[in-house]
């Protein structure tokens, strides 16, 4: 045997071996990551944005409720404020007329070289101009909130008609008589009495209860309006003003002129 085959025979022996370890090396597996044990399955993951868009939903229907909210209460303050203010200046009309009434009254009995008929038919159509204030007032509807304040703004007006009536009837008893009672001045006070009355009423029992609610509805821009019958009662309320009036009247019943309330004769 030569040298050449023994290479042959070399080459042989040192290929199959090789071929062997290719041909049964076992493979070898990586090992897996988060491998702690056999996987549990899964459900199906929920997405997060159908949650988004529950809670902008939400978030939007609570931002229209509080506008909505806001609104109402805007258009309910202005619907508040334009009742008391339709209301109020009705009234301030019935106010003005009712105390220009109380001025031709004090005008009437104290106004000289006036007859007693004469003082006793203007007086009955005061009475009957401010009975027309009552009826006025009578036809209004106040606020919810304010009507025991206008019943009391009736009566104080009722007191003048009332007032302004007694002072006409008092008055018509005295024509022809030539003297005048003590007692005729005090039934004339007492009348007058009622006119004072009217004020009080009409301050303490209306303008001033008016107000307070007014402040507490926070209502701005709406004032109850004073009304006086009597700008100076102390012209005509006591039993002394009184006697004047029938000192001053009793010598122009049956003449045309006066100075200083006595009769020239």
């Amino acid at each position: 045997m030569d040298s050449s085959d023994d290479d042959i025979e070399f080459d042989f022996f040192d290929e199959e071996p090789a071929t062997a370890e290719k041909a049964h090396a076992p493979r070898v597996r990586l090992p897996q990551r988060g491998g702690r044990g056999p996987r549990t399955p899964r459900g199906p993951s929920r997405p997060a944005a159908p949650l988004v868009r529950l809670l902008a939903l939400v978030f939007f229907v609570v931002f229209l409720v509080l506008v909505f909210a806001l609104l109402i209460q805007s258009c309910a303050g202005e619907s508040r404020h334009s009742r008391y203010s339709k209301y109020m200046n009705k009234v301030i009309t019935i106010a003005g007329q009712s105390t220009n009434d109380g001025k031709q009254t004090v005008s009437a009995l104290t106004t000289p070289g006036l007859s007693v008929p004469a003082m006793v038919q203007k007086l009955h159509s005061i009475a009957a101009q401010e009975q027309q204030n009552v009826q006025s007032a009578e036809s209004l509807s106040p606020p919810g909130r304010l009507r025991t304040e206008h019943a009391n703004l009736i009566e104080a007006l009722e007191l003048r008609v009332s007032g302004v009536n007694g002072l006409a009837a008092a008055f018509q008893k005295t024509i022809g008589q030539k003297t005048k009672t003590d007692d005729e001045a005090a039934v004339l006070s007492d009348q007058a009495y009622r006119l004072l009355a009217s004020d009080v009423v009409w301050d303490d029992l209306f303008r001033t209860p008016v107000q307070t609610q007014l402040d507490h509805d926070g209502i701005s821009g709406v004032n109850p309006p004073e009304s006086h019958f009597l700008a100076s009662p102390d012209l005509i309320i006591t039993q002394h003003a009184m006697g004047l009036v029938l000192d001053r009247i009793s010598g122009t019943s049956g003449s045309t002129g006066t100075t200083s309330g006595i009769l020239i004769i």
